[in-house]
């Protein structure tokens, strides 16, 4: 078990050392705390010395009262795996001599390592911008083997149910979002982000397990992925109608205000929103928000797209078109975006 570990320690020092010798600063945000609408930074300093590292997040944001405080382990777990994504040696075993070269600096006090008792139910949103915030700065350093950013958040929302004569109804989901290009390949569509697990539940199952909702649409957001020479992939958007009273909508998510990022010259990802349409009036909430609803309102919920990676005028025509063939994009976003594949005959 030694040699093993050892091995594994010989291997890793070997990836690393692929990444030049320096120093490099990175930064992520997510929108903002529960109760104000100041983005929260997460900061990340990275620095490569002869195949070991040092992640150190001093210049984070203070820990918040809400629930948004990512668990010093979430945040040891989203900086390990940002940097083993990146390793060109994807087969080394995976055991703890992998982190014996990763020195993971978290300052007390902080959204990445918050005092006990602070709560940390949304932890994911604030760990997902500790692997961006390391992305960020080692962008800097190895360009052509960092992705463009994926939506990178989780979604939570719940239709909860007091019922009259006792008992209670929780339709609850976790949802992701798209995912960035990178050099070789495109972002894919409408999944759990890289840090969850989390399934997409059929909708006929949600429906005949809660009866107090239904689902009027689920699809894929076309032009939602950022544009790029590997464009990001697709957000999708669920539309629900709520069936009967008494039903609260309560929900957390990201990326209503700040997208996700392209890089190397490829486009941004579109943003998320969660509208409450109620007859004729439609209703703009913010990021996180609790609402109780009436008797056929439909709450709306679009989640972000991934970010593109290069230059869009260096995307093959042949992927432009086969994007617009399959409705992925639109042909005006085609000629604003792409316009080495405009050909009249795309927007005939």
């Amino acid at each position: 078990m030694a040699e093993t570990l050892d091995y594994t320690e010989r291997r890793m020092r070997a990836a690393i050392a692929t990444i030049p010798n320096g120093t490099w600063t990175g930064e992520a945000w997510i929108d903002a705390d529960v109760r104000g609408d100041i983005p929260l930074k997460v900061v990340a300093t990275v620095t490569v010395a002869d195949g070991a590292m040092v992640l150190d997040f001093t210049g984070t944001a203070p820990e918040v009262h809400s629930m948004f405080n990512s668990s010093k382990s979430s945040s040891i777990a989203a900086a390990i795996s940002a940097v083993r994504c990146l390793l060109a040696d994807k087969d080394i075993p995976a055991n703890d001599a992998c982190n014996r070269l990763i020195d993971i600096r978290l300052p007390e006090g902080t959204i990445v390592n918050p005092m006990p008792g602070r709560p940390v139910r949304a932890r994911i949103a604030v760990s997902y911008r500790v692997l961006d915030a390391i992305h960020e700065a080692l962008g800097k350093a190895i360009p052509d083997r960092v992705p463009a950013q994926g939506f990178n958040s989780t979604t939570g929302l719940y239709l909860v149910q007091e019922r009259p004569n006792g008992g209670t109804r929780i339709y609850a989901d976790v949802l992701g979002g798209g995912y960035g290009g990178a050099p070789g390949y495109d972002g894919a569509h409408a999944l759990a982000g890289v840090l969850s697990s989390s399934r997409n539940t059929p909708i006929e199952s949600i429906e005949q397990i809660h009866p107090h909702i239904r689902m009027l649409r689920y699809g894929l957001v076309p032009n939602s992925g950022g544009a790029g020479e590997w464009r990001g992939g697709l957000g999708f958007t669920r539309a629900i109608q709520v069936l009967e009273d008494n039903v609260v909508l309560s929900y957390y998510s990201e990326h209503f205000l700040y997208p996700a990022r392209g890089r190397m010259g490829g486009a941004d990802g579109a943003l998320a929103s969660l509208k409450v349409i109620r007859g004729k009036d439609v209703i703009d909430l913010p990021t996180t928000a609790v609402m109780t609803l009436q008797k056929g309102d439909i709450v709306q919920l679009t989640v972000g797209g991934g970010a593109g990676w290069g230059d869009p005028a260096k995307r093959p025509v042949e992927l432009v078109e086969r994007d617009l063939e399959q409705g992925l994009i639109t042909a005006e976003f085609a000629t604003r975006h792409y316009p080495q594949a405009f050909k009249p005959a795309l927007v005939a």
